[in-house]
């Protein structure tokens, strides 16, 4: 759709004064063919019970497309809708410091038009209107679009600083936690003497030498197998470390309460998985509205992004195409995710996984009921194959193992505690603390 500089001159943000989810964007929804009048009722329903958006709940489930929620809600409004895929906002206007407040409040500068700004948002809101007056003046004119149409266009305006982001933040804010340098100065050095001092015993004593080695290797793996018996022992006492939430617990979980949850599932090469790891998060327990779900693929795997777009998959759900680097990592892929997330908490998930439909529900029960500083939850994890052959009997055996006895044990003996890759649920604000993950370790 067309503008004009004069036509965008006599829109005033403070029209939006009146914006707020109700039943007459669902009659201008059902004016427009997007939605059955029989539908409204079933949503409002929804609405209530989950404490969110009229329209959000409508894209979350699919019923509407955003750009049709979009174009309504410019009607209804007396504002102008943008197409920024054919319409792309003025690559100049939009300045690199401000990328995370653009998807915090889903708006990014369109175009300048004589003195006053166009502002491209997807919730022009009066307070939008007033923090976005502090950066480009009073002078401020709103136009609406989708909320995808602007993650794309600031993954596409900022996509060096992005990627840059994902894979060297950690390194440059915190080097000593990044693989980027495996060993110290010291550390060589060391390795170095170790080896040089074993070259020097074969050579001069090579039986003497080879004794000491395998005296030597036969005292890890000894000191390896009593830890583990330790470990045992220790998970074995009392009824876990594990947390545990009752049934009632999440019974008693009101729903318009529950915080957004952010799904992060990293995908390489995996076109034959997409449709069912999104088959497992739509049965999911929990408010389809408030669950950000982010479909992390490679942009050069053609396969596996065209797989998840033929799935036509509803506004839960959102497809990130990371920027080829030289480095091509899980944790890359879900840094540079993290910069896209709305939830408090988020979770990452692979292809093959099936987390119980309760899962979300049973975290965000378990974090109100922790202290503060509990930053992160490991979920339990077993194959739901276990009965298929030997293989798949020794896979449910181990994380049995692991789950049931090593990670409790651990926890009692107070040794750190490590994470696997998958089913961890985090705080984000802890997450983002941190920086996140580091892109030269390859989980």
């Amino acid at each position: 759709m067309g503008t004009s500089p004069g036509a965008l001159g006599r829109v005033s943000a403070l029209e939006t004064e009146g914006l707020r989810d109700s039943p007459r964007l669902g009659e201008r929804l059902v004016a427009r063919g997007f939605l059955s009048p029989d539908a409204i009722a079933s949503v409002l329903s929804r609405q209530a019970r989950w404490g969110c958006r009229f329209g959000e709940v409508l894209v979350a489930d699919g019923t509407i497309k955003p750009m049709e929620l979009a174009e309504t809600l410019a009607e209804k409004l007396g504002l102008f809708f943008v197409d920024l895929i054919h319409e792309p906002s003025d690559e100049n206007l939009a300045d690199p410091a401000h990328i995370d407040f653009y998807l915090a409040r889903l708006f990014i500068p369109w175009r300048q038009v004589g003195e006053a700004f166009v502002i491209a948002c997807a919730d022009p809101s009066p307070e939008l209107h007033r923090l976005v007056s502090r950066l480009y003046g009073p002078n401020v004119r709103f136009a609406v679009t989708a909320k995808f149409d602007i993650i794309w266009t600031v993954q596409r305006l900022f996509r060096g600083g992005l990627n840059h982001d994902a894979v060297f933040r950690l390194h440059e804010c915190a080097p000593e936690f990044s693989a980027r340098r495996t060993a110290t100065v010291p550390q060589k050095c060391f390795a170095g003497f170790v080896g040089f001092a074993a070259a020097a015993g074969l050579f001069a004593a090579p039986q003497l030498a080879a004794a000491i080695a395998l005296l030597l290797l036969g005292l890890c793996y000894g000191a390896n197998i009593v830890l583990r018996l330790l470990l045992f022992v220790a998970g074995s006492i009392g009824s876990g470390a594990g947390t545990r939430v009752s049934p009632e617990a999440i019974a008693n979980l009101n729903e318009a309460d529950l915080p957004v949850y952010s799904i992060l599932v990293p995908l390489y090469r995996e076109a034959h998985m997409v449709g069912r790891v999104a088959a497992a998060l739509k049965a999911l327990d929990y408010p389809s509205a408030k669950l950000d779900i982010k479909l992390i693929l490679e942009e050069d795997d053609f396969a596996t992004i065209a797989a998840a777009k033929s799935l036509g998959l509803d506004g839960r759900f959102e497809i990130l195409a990371v920027p080829e680097s030289f480095l091509r990592t899980k944790p890359r892929a879900c840094n540079y995710a993290m910069r896209f997330v709305r939830g408090s908490h988020v979770v990452i998930y692979d292809a093959e996984d099936r987390p119980d439909p309760d899962q979300l529900k049973k975290v965000v029960a378990a974090f109100r009921a922790s202290p503060p500083d509990v930053a992160v939850f490991q979920a339990r994890l077993n194959v739901y194959n276990a009965g298929d052959n030997w293989l798949t009997r020794m896979f449910a055996l181990e994380y049995a193992a692991w789950f049931d006895f090593l990670l409790p044990g651990l926890a009692r003996l107070g040794i750190p505690i490590p994470l696997g890759g998958t089913s961890n649920h985090f705080r984000t604000e802890t997450l983002s603390a941190i920086f996140g993950w580091d892109s030269f370790n390859v989980t």
